[in-house]
């Protein structure tokens, strides 16, 4: 389990969001960490960084399903 995830399933949606952050800082070529942090800030109730994060991560392969 990684760290974001731990928040998520806690319902902490402000670690989730810092912790998918710096995921996303790290690998920003990451489909995963982009749908991550979608996640985090859909907890949060943040739906245009949710939105953003979806087009990113669409922008990385527009033909991958998990985008």
């Amino acid at each position: 389990m990684t760290l974001g995830q731990g928040y998520l399933e806690k319902g902490d949606a402000t670690n989730a969001v810092a912790a998918y952050s710096q995921s996303v800082a790290l690998a920003p070529e990451s489909i995963d960490a982009h749908l991550n942090l979608a996640n985090a800030y859909l907890l949060a109730d943040n739906n245009r960084a949710v939105i953003d994060q979806c087009q990113a991560a669409l922008a990385l392969d527009h033909n991958n399903p998990a985008a």
